[in-house]
C-alpha cells in the first residue's frame, strides 16, 4: 500500500508541474493576445483622430484660385 502511494506521489508531482506549466503558458498567451488587440484598437483610434484633424484643417483652409 505504501509503495502505491509512493508511485502516485512520484508520478503525480511531475504531472502536476507539467499541467501547471501548460496552463501558465496558455494564460500568458491569452494575456498577450488581449494586449495586442488593445494596442491595435488604440492605433486605429489614433489614426481616425489624425485623419479627422487633417480633414478639419483642410476644410477650414480657404481655397486659393
Amino acid at each position: 500500500m505504501e509503495a502505491m502511494a509512493a508511485v502516485i506521489a512520484v508520478l503525480g508531482t511531475p504531472m502536476g508541474a507539467g499541467i501547471t506549466h501548460v496552463l501558465r503558458r496558455r494564460t500568458t498567451a491569452y494575456g498577450e493576445e488581449i494586449a495586442r488587440r488593445e494596442r491595435l484598437r488604440q492605433e486605429g483610434i489614433d489614426a481616425y483622430c489624425l485623419y479627422a484633424g487633417a480633414l478639419h484643417n483642410h476644410r477650414r483652409t480657404p481655397a486659393h484660385r
